[in-house]
């Protein structure tokens, strides 16, 4: 069973990233395609416009395919969402640090650390402003009056039971999320959220956090 959780699992770190990098390439792939069949149907319109016609409504009638493709394009960057992993939140020199440790547990399998000390909390400023997709657990902030797993703001975070029967994650493990309307959660079931992820500092009475989250929606986790 997969479980969302963000510790110093160097074998962990080995899947994570093979599952983001073929995501990615998955992903670039499609949008190529997709891009290629948009410029195959705008040639077939543009030729089957009648010989009769002028060169002016010729030009128009490709104008206008052209102009329809691009807001399919468009549109379909704004309802897609990117999937990212816990991993994508970390600092570069964070990720380099336990990549080598991974490289050394894979010379050695008994190797079980060198002493060395992983470096301060950081940031990924490449994913600000992403619309992303991320597994994790809510934790509540503000819910509704009368309704405790109605929420409109809440952490999300890579473990069940993060800032509520154990500490909470490091800041860069941690998101501060404002839904555009309640949703209901249980904070001891995954969910996936989707939205735009913003760098922005802060700090509640539960948790400090390095990102803000402005949710659209959230669904079931089922990828078990």
């Amino acid at each position: 069973m997969k479980k969302i959780i963000f510790a110093v699992s160097l074998t962990g770190a080995a899947i994570a990233i093979g599952i983001l990098a073929g995501g990615f390439l998955a992903k670039t792939t499609n949008q190529l395609k997709d891009l290629q069949e948009s410029t195959v149907k705008i040639s077939e319109e543009i030729q089957n416009v009648g010989t009769d016609s002028s060169s002016e409504t010729a030009a128009s009638a490709g104008t206008s395919a052209g102009a329809e493709a691009q807001v399919q394009t468009v549109q379909f960057r704004k309802d897609s969402y990117e999937d990212i992993t816990w991993w994508d939140l970390i600092s570069q020199e964070e990720f380099v640090y336990y990549e080598e440790q991974m490289k050394k547990f894979e010379e050695d399998t008994s190797y079980s650390g060198d002493g060395s000390v992983p470096p301060e909390p950081g940031i990924n400023p490449d994913i600000d402003g992403m619309a992303v997709r991320l597994p994790g657990y809510a934790v509540g902030v503000d819910s509704v009056p009368g309704q405790f797993n109605r929420l409109k703001t809440f952490l999300f975070v890579p473990y069940q039971g993060a800032c509520i029967h154990v500490p909470p994650p490091p800041p860069n493990q941690t998101v501060y999320v404002i839904m555009d309307r309640p949703v209901s959660t249980d904070p001891y079931l995954p969910i996936n959220l989707e939205g735009h992820i913003y760098l922005e500092e802060g700090e509640n009475d539960i948790a400090a956090y390095f990102y803000r989250f402005e949710g659209d929606k959230v669904t079931a986790y089922t990828d078990f």
